[in-house]
């Protein structure tokens, strides 16, 4: 046998563990490989380019040795390469805990990472998922999967999301974006979370451990905070199928069409009276003083401004105004 070295020499000076290891072709033809931990290579192939490794790189090569490229980075120590049926290369990192982000329709996260607020090591495409997907009735519950869009809600005939959903965004956002993606999100400004407190919804949520459903005034808990833990996810959102009458009402901002304030009032099938705001605070809330007045509510008062949150489009004694505009109006339609 002839031996050709084809590539090298790869640093091994400072560690030899998962060094060069786990080698896989492709479907491009190429050959994969993870460069392993605490080293420094500097290696060419035929055609001249170099390529710089340092720990937590993988690469690939051609297998004539005309070529190699650097193809990842960010982890500590890659050991382990697998494709998946459609083409997607993963690794497993041996010294350190990557944070995989579930990608739904994208009109949150994908702004979030552009801004480097978020910058998880791997997305996970759950959009195709079937089980996500669909609103169906089962006895006095509308069950509705986290992967609907706002297009599905907006042409459906569920209580208040379909008045909601043709508020949010633009017919692009409508019709990739989904309202388990929006709830997980929890902006302080989106739409849904008002109407699905004033819906009194549940929300479920799966993990690898099992189910649990929470109730909506225990999912929404801060600015961009929920119920969620690390390794769940939010798989459905239950509400009632017999609601009375039930209206949204929002003050935008002009270009954003970010609820400034915005207010969902919900009268249910046993005459209680659920409302709650959205854009005024750091989360989405129940207007309690207005639930306790019921339909004869003259919308005055209904929040404190020391409760509201103040910035360059509204100051907190203006949105706690808006919260009583917005809350007469739909209080007026609702009843």
């Amino acid at each position: 046998d002839k031996k050709e070295i084809l590539f090298g020499p790869f640093d091994a000076t400072r560690d030899t563990h998962g060094n060069q290891a786990s080698f896989r072709r492709g479907f491009d033809g190429w050959l994969y490989a993870t460069h392993g931990f605490n080293n420094d290579s500097h290696v060419k192939g035929r055609d001249g380019h170099q390529v710089d490794l340092n720990s937590g790189n993988t690469y690939r090569m051609r297998v004539d040795g005309s070529r190699i490229e650097h193809h990842t980075h960010g982890q500590v120590n890659p050991f382990g390469l697998s494709w998946d049926a459609v083409g997607n290369l993963y690794s497993s990192d041996c010294h350190s805990a990557p944070t995989y982000q579930l990608l739904a329709g994208g009109h949150s996260l994908i702004p979030t990472m552009k801004l480097r607020l978020a910058s998880p090591s791997a997305l996970i495409d759950v959009s195709s998922l079937p089980e996500l997907r669909g609103i169906r009735t089962e006895g006095d519950t509308i069950i509705i999967g986290a992967m609907v869009t706002h297009r599905e809600l907006e042409f459906s005939k569920v209580p208040l999301l379909h008045e909601v959903a043709p508020l949010i965004g633009d017919p692009m956002v409508r019709n990739k974006g989904t309202i388990g993606g929006a709830l997980a999100h929890a902006d302080p400004s989106a739409d849904y979370p008002a109407a699905i407190l004033a819906l009194n919804a549940k929300i479920k949520i799966q993990s690898s451990s099992g189910a649990r459903v929470v109730t909506s005034d225990e999912f929404f808990q801060g600015m961009f905070t929920t119920a969620l833990a690390p390794g769940e996810m939010l798989t459905e959102i239950h509400i009632p199928a017999t609601v009375k009458g039930a209206a949204y009402e929002k003050f935008g901002h002009p270009a954003s069409r970010y609820a400034i304030a915005g207010v969902a009032v919900v009268v249910h099938s046993d005459g209680s009276l659920r409302a709650a705001v959205t854009g005024a605070g750091d989360h989405a809330m129940r207007l309690t003083k207005l639930e306790s007045e019921g339909v004869s509510s003259a919308c005055k008062g209904l929040v404190s401004a020391a409760d509201l949150m103040g910035d360059h489009f509204a100051s907190a004694e203006y949105r706690a105004h808006l919260v009583d505009v917005m809350a007469g109006k739909a209080l007026a339609r609702a009843k």
